[in-house]
């Protein structure tokens, strides 16, 4: 491209310091560097959270350590911040988009949880990327009922202990049977509890799903299907192309998750038709 200089990572002083070598002079202001321009926020009911940046854990199919190099938390006084100036303007519904909202919960987000209470905002909670099972404790979902948490996305991905550990183990189903428990105690049912659920995974076989379907109606719990697509650069991709699945050059319309599993699973798609249909219905009962 013959670019003069390219910049990878996230967008922080580092990139500013890229800028300013370039003679670009930004006036710095003490505000967050994630601080959202709240004009944009005028007559918007809801709003983002992002707390945390990466993951610590590496998943064979997620795109999070291509992304983000480690794991970065935003200091907790920069999102009361946010929170406070959302709220002012009408904010009451809050969105967070972390990968790993819940690592190293004490010193994050059981202090911001703690925050939010103290202050009595009265706002709701949402978390539609899938929180880490292992970490919710009692503690945890005690703060998470008092400070507001109205949505709740468990990761699960599959219900096969093996290809739990070698897709990355960040999650057994002991973890999630122990942290549906805990926010069971606190009130929360199916309708506030959901499980992410993944098929299309290479090698999975249909009764691999029909199990972990099984398994999340014992639990009591909210099933959230959710089709597996490759993205490049990660471990699943490489497998496929080993596989000769897949050519690395593959067209990316050709990844997206509605139309991925459709052309390469060995899935019967009539009899996954059916499994889907089971679990709307199961959802769909009080």
């Amino acid at each position: 491209s013959n670019a003069d200089y390219i910049y990878k990572g996230r967008i922080g002083e580092k990139f500013i310091e890229v800028l300013e070598n370039f003679g670009v002079r930004l006036i710095r202001e003490k505000k967050p560097l994630n601080y959202y321009n709240l004009n944009l926020y005028e007559h918007y009911p809801f709003a983002p959270l992002l707390t945390t940046e990466g993951c610590p854990f590496r998943c064979t199919y997620c795109a999070s350590t291509i992304l983000s190099n480690g794991h970065y938390k935003i200091p907790i006084e920069d999102i009361l911040i946010e929170i406070i100036e959302f709220y002012k303007r009408g904010v009451r519904d809050f969105v967070f988009y972390d990968d790993a909202l819940l690592i190293d919960s004490s010193k994050h987000i059981k202090p911001i949880l703690k925050k939010i209470i103290d202050l009595e905002l009265d706002i709701r909670l949402h978390t539609p990327n899938g929180l880490h099972a292992r970490f919710i404790d009692d503690e945890l979902a005690f703060l998470m009922k008092r400070a507001g948490f109205k949505t709740i996305r468990l990761s699960l991905e599959t219900v096969n202990s093996d290809r739990q550990i070698k897709t990355g183990a960040k999650v057994n189903n002991e973890d999630l049977i122990n942290a549906v428990n805990c926010l069971k105690k606190e009130g929360y049912t199916k309708k506030e509890i959901g499980v992410y659920l993944m098929y299309g995974i290479p090698d999975q076989n249909l009764e691999e799903i029909k199990e972990g379907v099984e398994f999340l109606k014992t639990l009591g719990v909210r099933i959230n299907l959710t089709e597996f697509s490759p993205i490049k650069g990660t471990l699943e991709w490489f497998n496929l192309i080993n596989k000769k699945i897949i050519d690395n050059d593959l067209d990316p319309l050709l990844t997206n998750n509605s139309v991925f599993y459709y052309l390469y699973s060995t899935f019967d798609l009539k009899e996954l038709e059916a499994l889907k249909q089971d679990v709307k219905n199961y959802n769909n009962k009080q």
